[in-house]
C-alpha cells in the first residue's frame, strides 16, 4: 500500500511540474517513514494485530521509505520472558525497502510486535502484536511430550537443580508430571529435581519422569536423564539470568552497568567479565563494570556480547542490546526483573528455626521483593548500600522436614512484571548420637581361633544413621546396613593377641552426631584345637601322574595352629626317613623310583597341641618311560640334488620299558603342513610316487609306543632337502613395446633349463587362452590393450618362472565420422552417424528405402562431402582419412514424349540436363519441331528440376509460299519457301528480277490482292508476279542543249530545267560532264528528284564544259539529254 501511496505521489509532483513549470527539491528526511504489516500464513495482510495458529509460518512486513535516511532498524518479537527474538537491518538496496521475515511459533499467546527505526538518529517506533491460538482439539488423543536434560555430570556434595517440562500437543490438556525413579534424597517439586548426591551415590544413576495427560483415554509418556555422579566435585559453568539485557543510551553520555547483578556462579567461583572485540569499539568492562561513552556515529542498536568467565575457563554469555539513541526512547516495560538467589546458594539444613535470605534484584522501573516461607510472607529490605541487595528472615520453620523458601520479585513498571527463585531448608534440632546395641559378640570381650570376626550392632536414631564404621589400628573396616536397624562390620586380619576395635555411628542429622562402642577380640589358635596339620603339596609332580625318570623331589608346605611337631614318609608303605623343614613351613622330600610301574609316597605331619593330631598325604606316582629321541641320518638335513625317489633313514626311538614302538614318516613341501606319508620298514621308509623335481621337502619321524595307558609319541626334528633338477632360465626377456592402434605387435621370450620347457602367456596376469608359444602377436591391437602388462609363464617339470612384464602403449588413431544427411528428404530416415578409425575400412550403409524425398525417385546412393561427381552405394567401401559427410542422391525422372514414342532421363535434383538433353527430333515439310514444354512452360537444358516431370515435344504446323514470275527471271527468287503457322512472312524484294519489255510491278495472291511487305501466313500462298510493259521517261529541256551562257558574272551558275513525265514512275538523274576530255559523273552530282520542273544549277568554272544528264525512271528506263557547253559571260576571265 505504502508503495502504491508513493508511486501516486511521484506522479502528482510529476504533473505539478509539467504544469508549474517550477523544479521541486528532491524528498528529505521529513518524507521518511517505516511501516509494519502482517502477512498470515494464509496470505491475508492486515495492520496493527495478527491472529494465527500453533505451527503455521506468519510473515512480518517491514517497509522503510526514503532508505537513505534511514541509518537502521530493529524488529522485536517478545512474550513476557519466555520468548525474545530480535532481527536487525542495517543497510538497503533500495529507496522503498520491503522486507519479509518469517517466523512460526510453537506455543499460543500474545506476542508484542516492536519495530524501532532510526531516521537521522531520530527513532521511529511502531508496536503491534500476534496471537498465537492453538490448534483445534481433535478427536485422537496424543502423548504428552517431555522436555529435560538427557544427562549431566555432579560432584558429591554439589546441589543439582534440573527443571523438567512436559506439554501436550492437544489444546486443552492438562499434563500431570511425576518422578517415577530417584535417589531417595532427591526432591521434585513444581517441575525442578533437586538432590545432593553423598560419597555412596558415585557411579551412574538414571532418573525416569512420566507425563500424564488427562484425554480419552489418558495417554503417558516417560523420560530419563542419566546423572553421572563423581568422587570429586565437578566445575560448574556460570550462568546468567536472563540472555538478553535491553538498555538504552545517549550520544557522549557515559553509559556504565554492573553486570555481575545478572550473572551467578553455582559453584560460587569468582567469576572474571570479558567483551568480544567489536563495535561500538570504545567499550571496555573493568571487573564487573561496563562502560561506554557513544559517539554520535554509534547511534543504532548494538548486541554486545558480554562473557562470564569462572577460573577453570567455564564460560556463559549475554547479549547486552544496547540502543544508542538521540532522545530517550519510551517504550513499555516487558522484562521481569532479574532476581538471584545470594544466601543460601542452595537447599540446606540449619540448626535454629530462622533462617536470613539474601538475593539481588535488578529492574529498569526499579523492584519490590517480597519473601515466602511455605506461603507465609515475610518482608524483604534493600540494603541502604543501594547494591540491588535485600535480606528478610524466614522465621518458624519446622523442624525435620523442608520448607520453601519462595522470593518474588515485582518490578514498577504498568506491566508489574514477575519473577522469582526458590530454596528448601530444614530445620535439624538433633544433637544426640544414636543408641548402639551389640547383638554379636553380646560383651565387649570376646575370644576367636579365626583369623577374622564379624560383628553385629543395631543403631537407632531419630535423624537415621547415616554411617557405621570401625577402626582396629590403622584399618577401617565399613559396616552395612540389614534389617530392623542392624548392622554388620567384618573384622579380618585379627592379630594372635588382644585385638582392640572402635564402632562408630554416624546419624543423619546436620551436627552428624556420633556413639563409640569398644570391642576387644583376643585371637588363640590351641584352644580345642582338633584340628591336624595342613599339607599342601607345593612342588613336584602331581599324585596319579605319570613319571618318566627314577628320581625326583616333593615339596610341601605344612602349617598347624598349635605348631609342627615333625614330618616323615614312606614308599610303598614302608618307612624311609623323616623330613626337616627347610624354612617357612617348607618340607621337601628325594624319592628314587626301583621298578616300572605304580609307587605310593605318603607324607604324615604332626603338630604340637595336647591331642598331637596326626595328618597324611598320599602321593601316587606312576613311573613309565618314553621312547629316546630319533636322529634322522638320509637324506642329511640340507641335502641338494636327492633323488626324487628318496629312501628315509633315523636311529633310536626305542622305548626301554620294552613297550613296541611304531614308526611314521611325514613329509612335504612346507614345514608346517606334513601331509604325506612315506611307507616304513623297520627304521627305512620309501615314498609311494616320485617327487616333484627341484623342490624342497621337509620330513620328520614319529614314534608312538603301542601302551594304550601312555601311548607316548616322539617326533624328531624336521629336516629338509631339494631334489634334483633347475627352474628354467629366462635368457631373454620380452619388452615394452608401442604400437598405433590396429598395429599388430609381438612379445618373444626365450628360456632354458631342465626338461620341457613351456609357455603360457598372460595380461595383467591372467592366462591368455591359446597363446603357449614363445611369441605372443597381438594381430591388432586396441587402445583398450594400451597399458596393459604382458609376462610369460615359462614352466618345466621342476616349476615356473615369469618374465618380466612387457608394457604395451597403443597410440589411438585419430578418428573420424560419416555423417549421413538426408539432403531435405522429406521422410527423414537417414542412417545414423559412425565413428571409424583412421585408415581404417568403413563399409557406406546403403541408403534406406523409408528415407523418401517428394517427386525424386527412390535414393540408391550418397554424395561425398554434397559433391556428386563421387558417389558412394551401399556395401562400398572407403578409408578413412577425414571426416565424410555423405548425402543423399536425389534424383528426379524427366519423361520426354514425342507422339507414340517417350524416352526418360534421370538428373540430379536441382540441376540442368545440359548436354544430356535429348537432339530435337528432325522437322517435317509441314511441320516444325518448337521445343520440349511442361505445359506452357518450355523445358531446355537449361531448366533445374526440382521433382520429376514429363515434358511434350511441341510441333508447329507449317505452310508453303511459291513466287510464280509469271514468264520473268530472277535469280534471287527462292523456290517453295515453308513458314510456321501464324508467321510473318516477308515478301521478297524486285531485286534481279527481270521480263523483257516489261518492269515487275509487284506479287498479287491467287485471289488477285496485291500483296507487298509482309503477311502472316495461316495457310499455303502462292505470289504471281505482276508485270508492266516498259515505256522510257519523256522529258522536255529548258534551255535546249548546247552552248549555255551563264547569264552572270564569272562562277555564276546557270540553270537548266528538264520536266519528265510517266505513268506511276519515279525518276532519278544522273549529271555528267566532260572536261577536257576527261568524262566522269558529278561529285554528288545524283540526286533524286520526284515529280516535274527538276532543276540543276551548272557552275561555270570553266569555259567549254560540256554537261549532260541521264533520266532513269524505276524500271530502268533512260532518257539521255543532249550535252551543254557552258560558256562564261563575255569579258569575264577565268
Amino acid at each position: 500500500m505504502w508503495v502504491r501511496l508513493l508511486s501516486i505521489f511521484t506522479l502528482l509532483m510529476g504533473l505539478m511540474l509539467f504544469v508549474c513549470k517550477v523544479p521541486t527539491p528532491p524528498p528529505g528526511p521529513e518524507n521518511s517513514f517505516i511501516a509494519l504489516e502482517f502477512k498470515s500464513a494464509s496470505g491475508k495482510i492486515t495492520k496493527d494485530t495478527l491472529t494465527d495458529t500453533v505451527g503455521m509460518q506468519v510473515k512480518i512486513c517491514m517497509i522503510h521509505n526514503l532508505t537513505q535516511y534511514i541509518d537502521n532498524s530493529t524488529l522485536r518479537i517478545t512474550k513476557g520472558t519466555d520468548f525474545n527474538e530480535m532481527y536487525s537491518i542495517k543497510s538497503f538496496t533500495k529507496q522503498v525497502d520491503t522486507i519479509y521475515y518469517p517466523i512460526m511459533f510453537s506455543v499460543p499467546g500474545i506476542y508484542a510486535v516492536s519495530l524501532t527505526g532510526y531516521i537521522e538518529g531520530k527513532p521511529s517506533i511502531l508496536n503491534g502484536t500476534i496471537t498465537i491460538l492453538d490448534r483445534e482439539q481433535t478427536s485422537q488423543n496424543h502423548k504428552p511430550v517431555i522436555t529435560l536434560l538427557k544427562e549431566t555430570i555432579i560432584g558429591v556434595g554439589q546441589e543439582l537443580v534440573l527443571p523438567v517440562t512436559a506439554t501436550d500437543p492437544d489444546a486443552n490438556q492438562n499434563v500431570t508430571l511425576n518422578v517415577v525413579q530417584k535417589p531417595e534424597s532427591a526432591t521434585f517439586n513444581a517441575n525442578q529435581f533437586k538432590w545432593t548426591p553423598v560419597m555412596a551415590d558415585t557411579g551412574s544413576v538414571t532418573i525416569i519422569f512420566k507425563a500424564t495427560d488427562n484425554g480419552s483415554p489418558s495417554l503417558s509418556t516417560a523420560d530419563s536423564c542419566v546423572i553421572v555422579v563423581n568422587a570429586t566435585s565437578v566445575n560448574r559453568a556460570p550462568k546468567w539470568r536472563i540472555d538478553t539485557l535491553q538498555r538504552s543510551a545517549q550520544p557522549e553520555s557515559l553509559f556504565s552497568l554492573d553486570v555481575s547483578d545478572y550473572c551467578s556462579d553455582p559453584d560460587n567461583d569468582t567469576m572474571t567479565f570479558s567483551l568480544l572485540p567489536q563495535a561500538p569499539a570504545k567499550d571496555s568492562i573493568i571487573n564487573k563494570l561496563y562502560q561506554l561513552t557513544p559517539d554520535i556515529s554509534d547511534t543504532g542498536v548494538h548486541l554486545i556480547p558480554v562473557i562470564a568467565t569462572d577460573p577453570s575457563g567455564l564460560s556463559d554469555t549475554l547479549t547486552l542490546e544496547l540502543t544508542i539513541s538521540k532522545v530517550i526512547i519510551s517504550k513499555p516495560d516487558l522484562v521481569p526483573p532479574v532476581i538471584v538467589l545470594r544466601s543460601p546458594l542452595k537447599d540446606t539444613t540449619i540448626t535454629a528455626d530462622s533462617c536470613e535470605v539474601t538475593v539481588t534484584c535488578v529492574d529498569d522501573s526499579g523492584c519490590s521483593v517480597k519473601g515466602y516461607r511455605d506461603g507465609v510472607a515475610f518482608d524483604m529490605k534493600k540494603s541502604s548500600s543501594g547494591a540491588n541487595l535485600w535480606t528478610g528472615m524466614a522465621k518458624g520453620i519446622t523442624a525435620g522436614s523442608y520448607s520453601t523458601i519462595k522470593i518474588v520479585a515485582e518490578d514498577l513498571s504498568a506491566a508489574k512484571n514477575r519473577d522469582s527463585v526458590s530454596v528448601k531448608i530444614k530445620y535439624d534440632n538433633d544433637n544426640t548420637g544414636p543408641v548402639i546395641t551389640r547383638l554379636s559378640p553380646m560383651d565387649s570381650v570376646v575370644t576367636t581361633n579365626e583369623s577374622s570376626f564379624l560383628i553385629t550392632v543395631k543403631c537407632i536414631d531419630p535423624s537415621g544413621i547415616a554411617a557405621v564404621k570401625a577402626v582396629m589400628g590403622s584399618k577401617t573396616f565399613t559396616g552395612s546396613r540389614g534389617s530392623d536397624n542392624s548392622w554388620a562390620v567384618a573384622i579380618t586380619e585379627l592379630a594372635y593377641a588382644a585385638n582392640t576395635v572402635a564402632l562408630t555411628a554416624t546419624d543423619s542429622s546436620y551436627q552428624k552426631n556420633s556413639t563409640t562402642i569398644s570391642f576387644k577380640i583376643s585371637r588363640d589358635s590351641t584352644i580345642l584345637d582338633a584340628e591336624p596339620p595342613t599339607i599342601l603339596k607345593i612342588e613336584g609332580p602331581e599324585s596319579g601322574s605319570r613319571v618318566k625318570d627314577a628320581k625326583g623331589n616333593l615339596s610341601f608346605t605344612i602349617k598347624d595352629y598349635s605348631g609342627v611337631d615333625s614330618v616323615w614318609w614312606t614308599l610303598n608303605d614302608e618307612f624311609v626317613a623323616t623330613v626337616p623343614s627347610s624354612g617357612e613351613d617348607k618340607y621337601t622330600i628325594s624319592y628314587t623310583l626301583s621298578d616300572y610301574g605304580k609307587h605310593n609316597i605318603k607324607v604324615f605331619a604332626k603338630d604340637k597341641s595336647v591331642a598331637g593330631n596326626k595328618q597324611p598325604q598320599t602321593v601316587t606316582l606312576n613311573y613309565n618311560t618314553e621312547p629316546s629321541s630319533i636322529t634322522l641320518t638320509a637324506p642329511l638335513n640340507g641335502a641338494t640334488d636327492v633323488s626324487t625317489s628318496p629312501t628315509f633313514k633315523w636311529s633310536g626311538g626305542d622305548d626301554t620299558d620294552g613297550e613296541a614302538v611304531t614308526f611314521t614318516v611325514n613329509y612335504g613341501l612346507s614345514q608346517s603342513s606334513l601331509s604325506s606319508t612315506a611307507i616304513v620298514t623297520g627304521k627305512t621308509a620309501t615314498i609311494k610316487s616320485p617327487l616333484v623335481y627341484a623342490k624342497t621337502y621337509y620330513w620328520q619321524v614319529t614314534a608312538t609306543s603301542s601302551s594304550s595307558t601312555y601311548p607316548d609319541r616322539i617326533q624328531s626334528e624336521v629336516n629338509s632337502f631339494t631334489t634334483n633338477g633347475s627352474l628354467p632360465v629366462i635368457s631373454s626377456q620380452p619388452k615394452s613395446q608401442t604400437v598405433n592402434e590396429d598395429q599388430s605387435v609381438s612379445f618373444s621370450v626365450s628360456a632354458t633349463g631342465f626338461g620341457d620347457i613351456s609357455y603360457q602367456w598372460q595380461e595383467n596376469g591372467t592366462d591368455i587362452s591359446g597363446q603357449t608359444a614363445a611369441t605372443f602377436t597381438i594381430s591388432t591391437a586396441t587402445t583398450d590393450k594400451s597399458g596393459k602388462k604382458y609376462t610369460c609363464v615359462v614352466k618345466n617339470e621342476v616349476g615356473e618362472v615369469i618374465s618380466d612384464a612387457a608394457i604395451l602403449t597403443v597410440n589411438e588413431l585419430d578418428k573420424y565420422k560419416i555423417t549421413y544427411n538426408d539432403n531435405y528428404a522429406t521422410a527423414h530416415n537417414a542412417p545414423v552417424e559412425e565413428t571409424y578409425k583412421k585408415g581404417e575400412k568403413a563399409t557406406i550403409k546403403a541408403p534406406p528405402s523409408t528415407m523418401t524425398r517428394t517427386g525424386c525417385n527412390p535414393c540408391t546412393e550418397w554424395c561425398l562431402n554434397w559433391n556428386c561427381g563421387t558417389t558412394y552405394k551401399g556395401g562400398e567401401s572407403v578409408t578413412m582419412s577425414s571426416d565424410i559427410i555423405l548425402s543423399a542422391h536425389w534424383q528426379v525422372a524427366v519423361v520426354f514424349v514425342n507422339g507414340t514414342s517417350q524416352s526418360t532421363i534421370n538428373t540430379d535434383v536441382g540441376t540442368a540436363l545440359g548436354n544430356s538433353f535429348p537432339a530435337n527430333p528432325p522437322d517435317g515439310t509441314t511441320q516444325r519441331f518448337d521445343g520440349w514444354y511442361n505445359g506452357t512452360t518450355k523445358i531446355t537444358n537449361a531448366t533445374k528440376f526440382e521433382s520429376g516431370m514429363t515434358v511434350t515435344a511441341k510441333w508447329i504446323q507449317r505452310f508453303k509460299v511459291t513466287y510464280d514470275l509469271d514468264g520473268g527471271d530472277g535469280t534471287s527468287v527462292p523456290g517453295p519457301t515453308y513458314y510456321d503457322g501464324n508467321s510473318t512472312v516477308t515478301v521478297i524484294s524486285s531485286t534481279g528480277i527481270t521480263k523483257d519489255g516489261f518492269t515487275f510491278n509487284g506479287w498479287k495472291n491467287s485471289s488477285g490482292s496485291a500483296v507487298s511487305g509482309s503477311f502472316t501466313i495461316t495457310s499455303d500462298v502462292t505470289l504471281i508476279a505482276q508485270w508492266q510493259e516498259n515505256t522510257p521517261p519523256q522529258c522536255e529541256i529548258m534551255p535546249s542543249t548546247g552552248t549555255v551562257y551563264v547569264p552572270a558574272c564569272y562562277d555564276e551558275p546557270m540553270t537548266v530545267q528538264l520536266s519528265c513525265s510517266n505513268a506511276n514512275a519515279r525518276f532519278t538523274y544522273e549529271w555528267w560532264y566532260d572536261m577536257m576530255g576527261n568524262v566522269a559523273a558529278v561529285v554528288n552530282g545524283v540526286e533524286g528528284w520526284s515529280g516535274q520542273g527538276t532543276n540543276k544549277c551548272i557552275p561555270a568554272h570553266w569555259p567549254g564544259m560540256a554537261v549532260w544528264c541521264i533520266v532513269k525512271d524505276q524500271y530502268g528506263r533512260t532518257f539521255e539529254s543532249g550535252k551543254w557547253t557552258v560558256n562564261p559571260c563575255e569579258g569575264q576571265n577565268p
